[in-house]
């Protein structure tokens, strides 16, 4: 029987206690560099709004599973991280709006989940 391990709450998603370490250990494995673009930890860029920035560095679950003690991580900058992450959030900002038509009463009748997809059925 495997132990359970207490799950850490951080920035409204549940994480393995050991990611933060694992955090560490993967910005130094990648040399303090985006594994994707090479933009280094803290190099100075402006934004599209005309501000100054510093380039902030991300441990990326590779398959997604942030509760995974051994998941595979690799360093990305917070723009790659958000294009590896953009199915996700399109499917979280879908489900949203479709529970804000259903929650106002837009959306009636009955429905179901089939792969992701909303589908009505008569």
């Amino acid at each position: 029987m495997r132990n359970k391990v207490e799950l850490v709450f951080y920035k409204g998603n549940w994480y393995h206690p050991n990611f933060f370490k694992r955090r560490k250990t993967c910005l130094k494995r990648a040399g303090y560099a985006c594994q994707h673009c090479g933009k280094k930890q803290g190099d100075a860029y402006i934004t599209n709004k005309g501000r100054e920035s510093k380039i902030v560095l991300q441990a990326h679950h590779v398959n997604g599973d942030r509760t995974n003690p051994r998941a595979a991580l690799v360093a990305l900058c917070k723009s790659c991280h958000m294009i590896a992450d953009a199915p996700l959030h399109r499917r979280t900002r879908h489900r949203k709006e479709r529970d804000t038509q259903i929650a106002v009463g837009q959306l009636t009748g009955k429905w179901f989940e089939k792969g992701g997809l909303s589908v009505r059925y008569r």
